[in-house]
């Protein structure tokens, strides 16, 4: 039995894409919004902190996705490095640009700091 409301890894796996398309909006205002000095520091740092959540929360549902078994078997390949994936990619990117943190960029990048550890890489 079913319960409602109960947690599907399959269904709900695609959180990080829902918020993954999302942050790149987010860090695409803050820039622009930042240039013309629309925030004083506090906000600045919310919005930091906040972005910097987010990249944690990708990460962890990019890497939840990456090892359900559904995802690692040969008939899967192709969903293993769809959208969700390209999409988790390029939030992560973004928000580690944006942070100028560059072994975060790194990490997304090549897939080889293991303090960020990231299923999926660009490079892969």
């Amino acid at each position: 039995m079913r319960w409602p409301g109960a947690f599907n890894r399959l269904a709900q796996n695609g959180v990080g894409l829902q918020i993954a398309r999302g942050a790149i909006y987010s860090v695409h205002v803050q820039d622009l919004l930042q240039s013309i000095g629309a925030f004083h520091s506090t906000q600045t740092n919310q919005l930091n902190v906040f972005h910097a959540a987010m990249f944690n929360l990708i990460r962890e549902a990019s890497n939840f996705r990456a090892a359900l078994p559904e995802m690692n078997g040969p008939e899967s390949v192709c969903e293993r490095y769809s959208n969700h994936v390209g999409a988790h990619l390029l939030g992560l990117l973004a928000m580690a640009r944006f942070l100028d943190d560059g072994r975060k960029f790194n990490a997304v990048l090549c897939g080889t700091d293991r303090s960020i550890p990231l299923a999926i890489s660009w490079t892969d």
